[in-house]
């Protein structure tokens, strides 16, 4: 019994090295699985968006710009003696004939008196008289009309072609003279004037005379000679019989027949 377990035994043990030898031989070819590429990817570094400033607009404040006074209107602003307006406006034909070889031109604007200035005479705080004759000026400034208070005004024997039409703002003016200058045509606006007593006209380039001039109520002394007329209207010739102690004068007689 013993050997026949012996026996039994040493079988198995030479049945095991048999399958072991078999194995060796005729290896089973196991089949090599590639392994599995997982691509890695490297992630690019994050850029964080650099923010723009904001740019707050500066306002530079643009600086407030105080006017200069002019030296007319600085000046008349310490006027007391005429109201301000006739102050300006003497200044204002101070300013347009300065440098025009006015003989008078420094004489004004000097001190905050203008009744001592050259040539202007007040009475009762206006300006009632102006005598700028023989000055060489060649035009007169609008505001001659702000001088509603003058009675008596001398322009004679300047270089003046025209003259404004604010002359008819002079209601008060009774003595007027235009001699010697370059008037061409008569200022109308010279009949509209109430009170006129007396117009010199003399020595300009008139060729003709306005009908207007023998309705001018109060005016009782004329003169034209000088002038280029070729007729004077009856209207005026008029004047020497219905007025009394009129005074025309003319180059020649014939022009206003008895």
């Amino acid at each position: 019994m013993r050997r026949l377990l012996l026996i039994t035994f040493a079988l198995l043990i030479l049945s095991a090295c048999s399958d072991t030898k078999t194995a060796t031989e005729s290896p089973i070819q196991t089949a090599t699985t590639n392994p599995t590429l997982t691509p890695t990817f490297t992630p690019l570094p994050t850029q964080t968006a650099t923010a723009m400033p904001t740019i707050t607009p500066t306002h530079t404040p643009v600086p407030t710009l105080t006017p200069t006074p002019d030296p007319i209107t600085q000046l008349c602003a310490t006027v007391t003696e005429i109201p301000q307006i006739e102050c300006e406006a003497l200044g204002i034909l101070h300013m347009q004939q300065y440098g025009e070889n006015w003989e008078f031109a420094d004489a004004w604007m000097q001190t905050n008196r203008p009744c001592s200035w050259q040539g202007v005479q007040c009475s009762d705080q206006h300006v009632t008289e102006l005598n700028i004759a023989r000055s060489s000026w060649n035009s007169i400034p609008p505001e001659i009309g702000d001088l509603t208070h003058l009675l008596k005004l001398d322009l004679s024997y300047n270089n003046l072609n025209s003259v404004p039409q604010e002359i008819g703002n002079l209601t008060n003016l009774a003595w007027l003279s235009l001699c010697g200058n370059n008037l061409t045509e008569f200022p109308l606006e010279i009949t509209t004037l109430p009170t006129l007593f007396m117009l010199d006209i003399c020595d300009n380039q008139l060729r003709t005379l306005p009908t207007e001039i023998g309705a001018m109520p109060k005016l009782r002394w004329l003169s034209v000679w000088g002038n280029p007329l070729g007729s004077v209207p009856p209207e005026i010739c008029d004047l020497k019989t219905s007025r009394e102690d009129f005074g025309l004068w003319l180059d020649e007689p014939k022009l206003c027949p008895p």
